[in-house]
């Protein structure tokens, strides 16, 4: 089975690598010896860490060559179709990539290939143009899996009536054996970059750590995206350099996954504006406090995982989010209660698989 793979991945965000790790793992559990080659912009990287062939997306007569030789198109996962506004829709290398999706789909269906749109994040949608493209192009998947509710919401109202609703690829990895197993005093921190609220963002995480140092915490304060947070991580952290209490340990282009598991199963809980540190601390049954800002896909996670109370906007008064701090570190029932949530995104999730086994 010849399998080409497209998405948002590089080894820079560790977050979108355990998605392609997750993807990768599930394909080599239904495939026998699949041959898979992933379009990204990291292409010997990819291609060191995980032995697969790798394209650079604007190559894209070497690409359509590669496609053309396939025997299935996969399309995920992550959240892919999404604009930001008209002008970056069109740049096609921009924020929104939208474009560059449908057109690799439409090559894919006049070549005749099997498509699957994997574990996919729609919306928002915000001009005409990018919701009359993606109706146009929606019934070209053989089939469609979605992330969440909202994403299969969106692809109904688009005309696609057969959807198949799941979650994020990255809960079915199996990491039954990395649970935290001691009640530890590490809290760690996954602030990110956004645009204008800079200086609120190092503000929130610094009265986070100063609240937790009078009571005997400790932090790490990391990120999934060193292209894009580790400076205002770095000026998180400069605060606190003198404090042996608080530490740094920014995930890198070259750093495993698992030592962005170790990051989560050495933690008493996590402080996060990132999803995968979520998803991936609560296959440890590792409780997440997530300060979200614009951002309904984190938002959507944290309710699926019984843990909405902990997911505060970056606008709410520190006084709401340093009770919230106070409250999860004593919830005694919150494993528990993540376990029971786990169970039922786990048996959604399985539909992924499922689909993919329709084409062996």
């Amino acid at each position: 089975m010849k399998i080409l793979i497209l998405g948002s991945y590089h080894g820079n965000n560790k977050g979108d690598e355990i998605i392609f790790y997750s993807l990768f793992q599930r394909l080599n559990k239904v495939f026998d010896k699949p041959k898979i080659t992933v379009v990204t912009k990291d292409p010997d990287y990819f291609h060191n860490i995980y032995g697969v062939d790798a394209v650079k997306p604007e190559k894209l007569i070497k690409l359509i060559k590669i496609l053309k030789n396939s025997d299935l198109v996969i399309i995920g996962g992550g959240g892919l179709f999404f604009d930001y506004g008209l002008l970056d829709t069109l740049k096609i290398s921009g924020k929104s990539q939208i474009l560059y999706w449908l057109m690799i789909s439409w090559v894919a269906n006049f070549y005749k290939k099997d498509i699957l749109w994997y574990s996919v994040g729609f919306g928002p949608i915000n001009t005409r143009f990018s919701n009359w493209a993606l109706r146009k192009s929606i019934k070209l998947p053989m089939y469609i899996t979605t992330r969440d509710n909202l994403s299969q919401k969106l692809v109904l109202g688009l005309g696609r009536k057969d959807p198949i609703e799941s979650r994020d690829c990255v809960f079915g990895l199996n990491l039954k054996n990395n649970k935290n197993k001691k009640a530890n005093k590490i809290i760690t921190l996954f602030p990110r970059y956004w645009k204008n609220k800079e200086n609120s963002i190092i503000l929130r995480f610094k009265e986070i750590i100063s609240y937790g140092l009078e009571d005997g915490y400790g932090f790490v304060i990391s990120c999934t995206n060193s292209k894009t947070d580790m400076k205002i991580c770095e000026r998180i952290y400069s605060s606190f350099k003198s404090n042996s209490s608080v530490s740094f340990k920014p995930l890198k282009k070259n750093d495993s996954l698992k030592k962005f598991n170790d990051l989560l199963t050495n933690s008493r809980l996590i402080v996060t504006m990132r999803m995968h540190p979520v998803i991936l601390a609560s296959l440890s049954e590792i409780p997440s406090i997530a300060i979200e800002y614009n951002t309904p896909k984190i938002v959507s996670c944290m309710n699926e995982l019984g843990l909405s109370k902990y997911c505060l906007s970056l606008d709410v008064p520190i006084k709401k989010t340093l009770g919230a701090f106070r409250n999860l570190i004593n919830d005694q029932g919150i494993k528990k209660e993540i376990n029971h949530k786990l169970k039922q995104i786990r048996k959604l999730e399985n539909e992924n698989e499922n689909v993919i086994r329709k084409f062996n």
